[in-house]
């Protein structure tokens, strides 16, 4: 266990010179500060099975289902033992550390990339991750009861921590970070969205604006969680650049997606259930004809 934890963190630390700008790379956390899995156990690294290379994050919704956008799953929905998710990614911890790979990804049948809307994705996970103090849940929005308004958000993630003004510049090389950075950014409502960003949004999307801190996402980081109080509030998805004053951070705005999260977990059960039954029946039947 212990050379295998070796090998992640080598891997790991190899991963952040290798970005690869042919997986849909969201955005990084920008300004902020050094945190630890130990305070965001729900924190998940999306990485390709074969070199572990990190390309996004996701948030643990289940022991066996981690949530994330959905143009970090695109190009794996066919082939989801093409995608790894790592779960205790903790600096101090490292014996705990988990690498599952994805059974089946869903993505909301409405999402098209490059687009904004819809940007939702599930991952249901080999195995369920096993619960420890660096591994842990975040509840998403219960629709029955009222839910935390907050003013402001946290985010993490381990995106690049390089700022990037696309007016100015053309998009420079990823730089990840090797350490879980988090910021506190401050959330719009999707009515106040719509009027800043001129109806580009609606009621499926949050929205943040880049304040003087320059606390931001950026490349690496989309599909994390934005929270607030052990709440996921959003899905980090898109922006203009990162950490640039002014500009305007989407986030998938889960409130309008709880049904959906829990038609796909719910179904998702049912058809394993299912499969379950049938086997031992085919099993039962053709082992008491034996005998």
């Amino acid at each position: 266990m212990i050379m295998l934890v070796t090998f992640l963190e080598i891997i790991w630390r190899m991963s952040v010179y290798k970005a690869n700008a042919n997986y849909h790379l969201g955005t990084r956390v920008i300004g902020g500060v050094e945190c630890s899995i130990e305070e965001n156990p729900f924190t998940v690294s999306l990485r390709t099975s074969h070199k572990l290379i990190h390309f996004c994050g996701g948030s643990l919704i289940k022991p066996q289902w981690v949530l994330t956008a959905a143009h970090c799953t695109l190009e794996f929905v066919n082939e989801p033992e093409k995608l790894t998710c790592v779960v205790g990614l903790s600096e101090r911890q490292r014996g705990k550390v988990q690498a599952i790979t994805a059974e089946e990804i869903f993505i909301h049948e409405y999402y098209y990339y490059p687009a904004i809307f819809h940007d939702i994705s599930l991952i249901h996970l080999e195995r369920s991750a096993i619960m420890f103090d660096i591994v842990g849940l975040i509840k998403i929005p219960d629709i029955s009861s009222n839910n935390p308004h907050c003013s402001r958000g946290k985010l993490c993630g381990w995106g690049s921590v390089r700022a990037w003004d696309p007016t100015q510049e053309e998009k420079p090389k990823v730089e990840l970070s090797v350490h879980l950075r988090c910021a506190e950014v401050n959330i719009i409502l999707p009515d106040e969205c719509a009027n800043i960003t001129r109806g580009r949004s609606n009621e499926y999307i949050l929205c943040s604006l880049v304040g003087e801190d320059a606390n931001d996402a950026c490349q690496g980081d989309s599909g994390g969680a934005l929270y607030c109080d052990n709440t996921q509030l959003g899905i980090i998805a898109s922006g203009k650049g990162c950490g640039v004053k002014n500009n305007v951070a989407y986030y998938t705005n889960l409130d309008r997606y709880v049904d959906y999260i829990e038609k796909i977990m719910s179904e998702s059960s049912a058809m394993n259930i299912q499969f379950h039954s049938y086997i031992t029946f085919l099993f039962l039947h053709y082992f008491i004809g034996f005998i």
